[in-house]
């Protein structure tokens, strides 16, 4: 089998509504990535009370993705969110499952987890 590289890095944010946007994902998110992606999440939750995080397009995510997502939820001023939208790829759910950020960016509280 030959060899296909994965897509090229993208972040797009989009606006169905005015409070809450969609900031999707795709390709590697990694260390020569992530900053965009923390960047962005920075931006819209300065203005927005809840972000839509759509990795279902993420061919990877290591470490350093993790920490984009985390570190701009934890900096947001007030009752800030990220929540997940979307299928999430075997090895991004797997990550997320292994440091127990899945129910947190599903929006699920304790008593609901699986």
């Amino acid at each position: 089998m030959a060899y296909s590289p994965p897509p090229p890095f993208r972040v797009r944010v989009e606006r169905t509504d005015q409070t809450e946007p969609t900031v999707a994902v795709e390709g590697e998110l990694d260390v020569a990535t992530s900053g965009e992606l923390a960047r962005t999440l920075r931006q819209e939750l300065e203005h927005a009370r809840r972000v839509r995080l759509d990795l279902s397009r993420v061919a990877f995510i290591d470490s350093t993705g993790l920490a984009a997502i985390v570190k701009p939820l934890r900096e947001a001023k007030g009752e800030r969110r990220i929540e997940l939208i979307g299928t999430l790829p075997a090895q991004a759910r797997r990550l997320l499952e292994l440091t127990g950020l899945l129910p947190l960016l599903r929006g699920e509280e304790e008593g609901e987890r699986q």
